[in-house]
């Protein structure tokens, strides 16, 4: 959809200001959610130890005015982890609730 200057209209779910006149990137509000990683095994002659950390995992919806379909960015650590579509994210999530069922320590 356009606007009758010719711009595009930005997705509902847009917070870009589009203050310097580059209205080519669409963004979402961020959302944190909290995740618990294993990171890989610290070597020792004794034992092999995985360290557990709390991170943040980033999720921003995104979209160029080009593009047909909006993605989504899982950000770790402020680097992509994934960057995937939001159809693509909607059956991961859903495989994910299959694969663990409802009862805590399924999966």
């Amino acid at each position: 959809m356009s606007t009758t200057s010719g711009t595009q209209r930005c997705p509902e779910w847009c917070v870009a200001l589009h203050l310097d006149a580059d209205e080519t990137l669409h963004y979402s509000l961020s959302r944190e959610v909290s995740v618990v990683s294993r990171r890989p095994a610290r070597e020792s002659p004794d034992e092999r130890q995985h360290a557990f950390a709390v991170d943040q995992l980033v999720l921003v919806q995104h979209q160029e005015a080009h593009e047909r379909v909006p993605w989504l960015a899982l950000l770790l650590h402020d680097g992509p982890v994934l960057d995937i579509t939001v159809d693509s994210a909607r059956r991961l999530a859903t495989s994910l609730l299959e694969s663990c069922g409802p009862e805590p320590g399924s999966c």
